[in-house]
């Protein structure tokens, strides 16, 4: 990939907007913004470290929905067998012809776990934060 093309891929997950589903209200976390909400949800569940990850499209590669949902329900597992609190959600990026994908907000998993887990499924990126701070873009490759 030319460097351009990284950049402007980088761009593009930094214009993503990281919905939260399942939580009342619903939540959008957005990069270099910090977000209240997320902070009490932290703090309801007595942790002070948050990911946000997702299993779709590995190394930003579109696959078909049927691979997609696979591999999302392969990290939910995951998540359920180590424990994690964690809430269903979707990136939403700012490229219509780009499909939204299910993801993750995961409470209470550190930035180098985040991080394996995101080269685990293949991500190049994972978005991360801790109470109090901006949710950050986090390079996994």
């Amino acid at each position: 990939m030319r460097q351009e093309n990284k950049n402007d891929l980088w761009r593009a997950y930094e214009q993503t907007h990281f919905y939260v589903r399942e939580c009342t209200p619903e939540l959008c976390i957005r990069i270099g913004s910090h977000h209240e909400q997320l902070d009490e949800m932290l703090r309801e569940h007595q942790c002070d470290v948050w990911s946000y990850i997702t299993a779709s499209n590995p190394a930003s590669e579109l696959l078909s929905d049927d691979e997609n949902r696979s591999r999302n329900r392969e990290l939910a597992a995951h998540l359920k067998s180590q424990d994690l609190v964690f809430y269903r959600g979707e990136g939403v990026g700012s490229d219509p012809a780009w499909p939204a994908e299910t993801s993750f907000l995961i409470l209470g998993i550190d930035r180098d776990a985040a991080m394996h887990l995101g080269r685990q499924f293949g991500q190049n990126a994972i978005v991360y934060g801790s109470l109090g701070h901006a949710a950050e873009l986090v390079d996994c490759r």
